[in-house]
């Protein structure tokens, strides 16, 4: 029988401790451990070029759930690696009753791949299979890539019981390096469904602090950076001399924000002027972003200083600072730095920050800000500029008259998504907890302006608004909600065009009128590239991006992710892309580009499906495909500026920055595509 939670130690015979026969007598699974005579497949990427993968391939793409099923069965062990493979990307619950079989294959790289798509599926009954797949028998070759994907599937799917059992179990020894990965990707997957404890905190710590697998302690430092309401102050030192020493900038980035959730007033000013001396603007950025647990008074001035800083987004970080934690009193004094900052955007971040702080004691202030933003506004012409500045009104909720005659009214669909977009994180953002009172005087008045961006026919300002609506409680607008608002708008869309705003109107009337539900159509819209394109797969693809402010190589993933990659490589080569702009910056985060809009929310008449392998966004410069859900992927993309983790298995990645990661760091809104090229690299043999 299998253990779970047992120390392992291949040289001795491993024994089945009390507390894992326990947790399988509370799943019910008693499982033997195959026999070691298997079959090995070392490859973790399909071969296409068997014809068998490529059939299996194409299924996939058609979602031909029972032909899948057919092979899924196969003796073929490509055919059934394959199969497994798309169920993971398909997420269809039709596949969960051979997913069982499959977590018991005598192949490795099966049982591998059966995990991974069990955690994909997110079945909480698959939890036993998925445990009984564990290999601990020491009679037996054990595979600790299983074991890996076992403890990440287990992290998606299991209980509290389970996240209870697997932490306090004995540590693995440093030396089992994809234990300890697997271990990292549990807990950091538990996290994301909000499950946390202390013993799974403290080895987390462990992980980022000491010796392991820069993946175990990439995974660490980012449940650090990403899990909420920790309490870190007892690590405080030991977190603090981890930052010191560390090399890594992507385990740098998580221990900085944790040594800022400690709060300690013992560490604030060694932690300070170590972000002062900081070179990786993502260590100071993400430092910055959770100094809220400090005291006000003892860190303001830093923060305050940090607003000059020569790079943009941590001079951006420190608004952010201001904006969530600033005192009214003080932020005339804000003010004073304005003329400090370098960044035209950044300017106007921090006078909106000015505007959301000031409250209702400060209107003559607040009055001329808003007179100063009008006149800016008046005065640009660039719309990503004029977005930036009614994105500063709407800091303020009180400023709905201005906002709708300079955003909504504004020519540029650019300008006219941030109005909305605006107005709707009143609902979202600012009234998310004031007393009832506020919300049932404001939300109506707001109410109105989403109304008008629904019924102004506009995809962004439609898509803006309605996900606003489908965020915020109901029983405040609930009394005065027309029933046929999202109707309307839903039947005048183009699907799969409008495929964004259709979701977003559908769940919100769905909300609102639960009665009356609508759904998007079912109708296939996937544009197809593969069919005769397998012999392709033999070649490396560099995608060479040409901005106005330098050059990006992409090596494109055809064998993790072909469709996406081939989507992309068609577009290029139709010069879709020329003329584009990066629409979407977010500071240690993402680049995001190929919006036929400019603003995010366009995309064409077509879908491709999404392709979800066990590839993890574990390093920066990942290129992944922007979606509102699966299989909703068309034209945008992103570049990751760091280690995004809770994205993996979510979004499709095709590729990876190999050149110009640099210009990915320094770029801004509105950096423009002048040419994407493909070159053609043919593998050597």
């Amino acid at each position: 029988m299998k253990s779970l939670m047992m120390n392992f130690n291949k040289v001795e015979y491993r024994k089945i401790p009390f507390i894992t026969l326990l947790l399988f007598c509370v799943l019910g699974v008693f499982s033997c451990v195959p026999p070691s005579d298997e079959i090995t497949v070392n490859s973790a990427e399909q071969d296409f070029s068997n014809p068998v993968a490529q059939t299996v391939y194409r299924l996939q793409q058609e979602q031909n759930v029972d032909s899948l099923l057919y092979y899924i069965e196969s003796e073929d062990p490509m055919a059934r690696f394959c199969a497994t493979r798309a169920f993971g990307s398909l997420q269809d619950k039709a596949c969960i009753p051979s997913i069982r079989k499959m977590l018991k294959d005598t192949i490795s790289a099966i049982k591998a791949e059966a995990a991974y798509t069990a955690g994909q599926l997110r079945d909480t009954s698959l939890v036993g299979e998925v445990v009984a797949a564990f290999e601990a028998d020491i009679a037996n070759e054990v595979n600790d890539e299983v074991n890996k994907n076992v403890l990440e599937a287990i992290g998606k799917i299991g209980s509290e019981v389970h996240l209870s059992f697997l932490s306090s179990s004995k540590p693995y020894p440093v030396e089992f390096t994809l234990l300890n990965e697997g271990k990292a990707h549990a807990y950091y997957q538990f996290a994301l469904r909000g499950l946390v404890n202390d013993d799974a905190t403290a080895e987390m710590v462990k992980f980022a602090t000491e010796e392991y697998s820069d993946e175990t302690r990439v995974i660490a430092a980012n449940y650090l950076l990403r899990t909420q309401g920790l309490d870190l102050k007892e690590n405080k030192f030991q977190l603090l001399q981890a930052l010191y020493k560390e090399e890594n900038p992507h385990v740098r980035m998580g221990l900085s924000a944790a040594v800022a959730k400690t709060g300690s007033s013992e560490i604030i000013e060694p932690f300070l002027d170590h972000l002062d001396k900081e070179k990786d603007y993502r260590v100071v950025v993400n430092g910055i972003r959770n100094l809220g647990e400090f005291n006000y008074i003892e860190i303001v001035d830093a923060v305050l200083q940090f607003l000059s800083h020569e790079n943009e987004h941590v001079a951006k970080a420190a608004i952010g600072y201001l904006k969530a934690n600033g005192q009214s009193a003080d932020a005339r004094f804000y003010l004073d730095y304005v003329s400090k900052i370098k960044s035209p955007t950044a300017k106007i971040q921090l006078q909106g920050a000015v505007l959301s702080v000031f409250d209702q004691y400060y209107a003559r202030s607040r009055g001329r800000i808003v007179t100063d933003l009008e006149k800016q506004f008046n005065e640009q012409e660039d719309p990503y500029i004029k977005a930036e500045i009614v994105s500063a009104l709407g800091s303020n909720p009180y400023n709905y008259v201005i906002l709708d005659k300079l955003g909504l009214q504004d020519s540029s669909v650019i300008v006219q998504s941030k109005a909305t977009e605006a107005f709707g994180n009143v609902l979202t953002g600012y009234l998310k907890d004031k007393p009832r009172s506020t919300q049932r005087y404001l939300a109506p008045i707001i109410f109105k302006y989403l109304a008008k961006a629904i019924n102004s026919g506009d995809a962004g300002a439609i898509s803006a608004a309605a996900f606003s609506l489908s965020q915020y409680d109901p029983q405040y607008l609930q009394r005065i909600m027309p029933d046929t608002l999202f109707t309307n708008a839903f039947n005048k869309m183009n699907y799969p065009v409008d495929l964004e705003p259709m979701k977003y109107l559908a769940d919100a009337h769905n909300l609102y009128f639960p009665e009356t539900k609508i759904s998007l159509p079912d109708t296939d819209s996937r544009r197809a590239y593969i069919n005769d394109k397998f012999s392709e797969f033999s070649s490396t693809y560099t995608a060479v991006i040409e901005t106005d402010a330098g050059e990006i190589q992409v090596e494109l993933f055809l064998t993790h992710s072909p469709e996406t990659a081939l989507n992309f490589i068609d577009l290029a080569e139709q010069n879709y892309y020329d003329g584009k702009v990066f629409h979407r910056v977010v500071s240690n985060f993402v680049v995001q580009a190929g919006c036929p809009r400019g603003d995010g929310y366009g995309s064409e008449e077509f879908t491709i499906r999404s392709e979800l392998s066990p590839m993890r966004y574990l390093d920066e410069g990942y290129i992944g495909m922007a979606s509102a859900g699966n299989h909703t992927e068309s034209t945008q993309w992103f570049i990751t500026h760091s280690p995004t983790p809770h994205l993996s298995g979510r979004y499709t990645i095709f590729g990876k920055v190999k050149a110009g990661m640099d210009l990915v760091h320094s770029m801004g809104i509105g950096t423009r595509i002048n040419n994407v090229s493909i070159v053609d690299i043919p593998k050597l043999q």
